[in-house]
C-alpha cells in the first residue's frame, strides 16, 4: 500500500540545505515511508495534529500521516 508523500515548504527548505551525507540518510528514511509509514522506531508525538517523529542521527524529521498522504513538516537538529 504506497502513500504519497507531500512537503510543506518550510521542510522542503530545511531538506535542501542539508549536508550532502546527511541528506542521503534522511531523503531515504523519507522514501521509506511510502511503503511503512510507522517504522519501527517511529515516536507518535502528543497534541492535536497526530504528528509523528523519526530520528536520522542528529536530525529530526516530523510528519503527519492522513488519508494515504504522509506530509512532511519539518527536518531539523
Amino acid at each position: 500500500m504506497k502513500y504519497k508523500i507531500v512537503f510543506l515548504p518550510i521542510a522542503r527548505k530545511e531538506l535542501i540545505s542539508l549536508p550532502r551525507e546527511i541528506l542521503k540518510r534522511v531523503d531515504k528514511k523519507i522514501i521509506g515511508f511510502a511503503d511503512d509509514p510507522r517504522p519501527h522506531d517511529v515516536k507518535a508525538l502528543h497534541g492535536e495534529n497526530k504528528l509523528y517523529r523519526v530520528r536520522v542521527g542528529d536530525y529530526r524529521i516530523v510528519y503527519s500521516i492522513e488519508d494515504k498522504i504522509i506530509t512532511v513538516v519539518i527536518v531539523r537538529v
